[in-house]
């Protein structure tokens, strides 16, 4: 089911997704939820220590965790990922998904922004 809200740029698609990224590791469920729950119990073992770190680390892990817990709630609930935002030219994808790479990309932005500050 696809219902077009900007025709031939962006539509809404439904599609169950078995995979990771880009349809990568098709089925691979338990290797999902695993990682997402290794994921999780790490975030919250080092959560005193990424409360004393730069907002833009505690932002990113924030976004990363809440990706991975939108997503495990699709996979452990239905055993795939609702993917919805279909912009015609990259796979489908949804919120978690955005979440998940914003997260990273803070924390890469924060891990090179510490970098540049100690080579000075």
């Amino acid at each position: 089911m696809s219902i077009p809200v900007v025709p031939e740029f962006f539509h809404l698609t439904y599609i169950l997704n078995p995979g990771a990224a880009f349809g990568l590791f098709v089925d691979q469920q338990w290797l999902f939820i695993l990682v997402a729950l290794l994921l999780i119990g790490c975030v919250v073992c080092l959560s005193r220590e990424l409360s004393k770190q730069p907002p833009l680390l505690r932002y990113g892990a924030a976004l990363l965790v809440g990706g991975a817990i939108g997503n495990l709630i699709d996979r452990v609930r239905l055993g795939k990922v609702v993917d919805f935002f279909d912009f015609r030219i990259w796979p489908i994808f949804n919120v978690a998904d955005i979440a998940i790479c914003v997260g990273v990309g803070l924390i890469l932005l924060a891990m090179f922004k510490d970098q540049g500050e100690v080579d000075d």
